[in-house]
């Protein structure tokens, strides 16, 4: 028997909502103070190729807001 994938909010992760919405912040922080190059490495870059391959995908790309918070900017494409 399989079972199916809830995707409901979880009250068990309420409490660590701000815990995890401070470390995202953290992390865009870090992607536009250092660079997105710098950020998304080399390593980063093949298990992105890698994975878009196994899913049959031709090419993909990494979408970024730009910091007007007004568009989004392709920052990385395999094609």
């Amino acid at each position: 028997m399989s079972s199916r994938i809830t995707v409901l909010p979880d009250d068990r992760l309420a409490a660590l909502h701000g815990v995890v919405v401070l470390r995202l912040q953290q992390a865009a922080e870090v992607v536009c103070a250092n660079g997105f190059e710098e950020f998304f490495d080399a390593a980063m870059r093949t298990v992105f190729c890698a994975c878009l391959e196994q899913s049959g995908a031709h090419e993909g790309t990494v979408w970024l807001l730009d910091e007007e918070r007004g568009a989004l900017v392709p920052r990385f494409n395999n094609g």
